[in-house]
This record gives structure tokens, sequence and C-alpha cells, in this order.
């Protein structure tokens, strides 16, 4: 279920308690007017939880993978005070908010992952297609070629003849940094270069102290505690 998704569900929640639906009616419409089936289940499984006496948040809390903890803790706020309409309000606005932020970083890094791409091609076939026709000529030729040459020439060897152990490795460290990244000191470290990368690290840090603090600002909007809202 994407943020976009998510946004346009608070919303629609919103209007529809507005009107003076009920929460299982509300959750009722929702899922039979989504298309996600991933999210009509869920939605469904809420409704079915609240029908048997389960609060809002609580339902919501059992579908971690869709709902985040921070619209389940806002949810159960506005629950508190009364005001889910205005949870859902608040909550509508931080995730357009994060989608609006993540588009704008996705167009942002179209040109340079487009870039780099076109090197790589480029450059796998200057080893694989030109680079050897040059090899045959100086073996026919003979002598003694510069150190640069030779070692162009093997890296080509290498991509025409080994190809398959290198694919075997950029999956193997793909696979790594991805498990790497789920362990706590994985995160840690992964999370400290990224905010010390060359370009993007200033970026980064902009980017998550503009979500922590709209986050912080929705939370303490919805009558969460500054203390629980750091926690």
């Amino acid at each position: 279920v994407s943020v976009r998704e998510l946004s346009v569900f608070c919303r629609q929640f919103e209007s529809v308690l507005n009107a003076g639906v009920t929460v299982i009616e509300a959750l009722n419409m929702l899922a039979e007017q989504t298309e996600n089936k991933t999210f009509k289940a869920a939605l469904e499984d809420i409704r079915d939880s609240v029908q048997k006496g389960d609060t809002l948040s609580a339902a919501m809390a059992n579908c971690p993978k869709i709902f985040p903890s921070l619209m389940v803790q806002m949810v159960q706020a506005g629950e508190a005070t009364g005001g889910i309409d205005k949870a859902f309000s608040r909550m509508g606005g931080q995730l357009e908010k994060e989608a609006h932020l993540k588009s704008l970083i996705i167009k942002s890094a179209i040109y340079p992952v487009i870039l780099i791409i076109v090197i790589i091609v480029v450059v796998a076939i200057m080893m694989i297609k030109i680079v050897p026709t040059f090899t045959t000529q100086f073996d026919e030729v003979g002598g003694k070629l510069p150190g640069i040459t030779v070692a162009v020439m093997a890296v080509s060897d290498f991509f025409v003849n080994s190809w398959y152990f290198m694919l075997a490795i950029i999956i193997g460290l793909i696979v790594f940094f991805k498990e790497f990244k789920k362990t706590e000191n994985g995160a840690l470290i992964m999370g400290r270069l990224a905010l010390k990368f060359p370009m993007v690290g200033t970026l980064n840090i902009k980017t998550a102290s503009a979500s922590m603090t709209r986050t912080l600002a929705t939370l303490m909007g919805s009558g969460i505690q500054l203390v629980d809202a750091l926690g």
C-alpha cells in the first residue's frame, strides 16, 4: 500500500465521518471502493475487529505492514479526545507532504541514475565488443604493450569470460547489504553513511530533519505529549 493510497484513505475517512457515517460503515464503504486487494482485505479485517469490540487504533495496529505506527498513535489520541476525524485530517496532510517530498527526490534522482546506467552500458559494450577486437590485433602484431593497455585487456577478458562470476558478486553484495541493513548495527552504520555520503548527504540530513519536525508537529497537534511523541 503506497503512501499516496494511505493519504487518500485518510481524506476519504475524514469526509465520511464528518458526514455522520459510523466507523464500521465508513470502513465498509472504503473497502468496497478501493482497488488494491491487499488494502481491501486489511480494511475488511479492521471492520470485523471493530465489530467485535476492538478500538479502531487497536484494529489498525494488527496490520503494521500497512498502517504506520504514527497513524495508529494519532488515531489512538483521537479516540481519547473524541476527534478521530481531526486525527485523520492531520495524518492525511502528513502523508500528502511525505508523498510530495518523495516525488521530488525521485525526480531529482532520475537524471543521475540514467547517466550512471548509460555509463555502465557503454563501458560494458566497450569491454565486451570493442576491446577484444584490438586484443586480437595486438596479438597478431606482437611486441610489448603499455601497462595500462594490458590492464584494460585483462578487464575485458574478465568481462567476456567471467561475466557470470561478476553477476554473482553483484547479487551477493546486494543481498548482503539488504540483510545487513535490517540489523540494528547495520541500520546505524548505513544511516551514518547516508548522512556523510558526498553530494546526497546534505539532502538526506535536510529530508530527515523536515520529516522529523513535521511528524512531531502532527503528533503534538493531535494531543500527544512531547515525551510520548519523541518516543
